[in-house]
């Protein structure tokens, strides 16, 4: 992914980045996952998945890299869209840096 950020930036700039991903034909086994990677320092991380119509998520968790520590995500972090799809949201605030998240979802 290529980010421009059109001018120049100084120290303490503040910077709000969002990136969208649709993935087609992906994701196709019984259970998947989706990494995320902190990099730099980020004030909050938020992870959406949209699940199809008819494949709805039965479970999903969250390991955190440094401290394997799994947490399983209960009903508060799902939704219902009017169109019948799924949303899984999973929000970390302050994540630590050079952290990684494993989402993981059984479907």
């Amino acid at each position: 992914m290529l980010i421009s950020l059109r001018e120049h930036k100084s120290a303490g700039d503040r910077l709000c980045f969002r990136s969208h991903r649709r993935i087609l034909d992906g994701f196709l086994k019984r259970e998947e996952y989706w990494e995320c990677d902190v990099y730099h320092r980020t004030k909050r991380l938020t992870v959406r998945v949209i699940f199809p119509v008819g494949r709805p998520c039965q479970r999903a968790t969250v390991t955190t890299r440094s401290t394997r520590k799994t947490v399983a995500l209960g009903p508060e972090h799902f939704q219902t869209l009017a169109d019948g799809r799924q949303v899984l949201c999973w929000v970390k605030k302050r994540p630590k840096l050079n952290e990684r998240y494993l989402i993981r979802w059984v479907w």
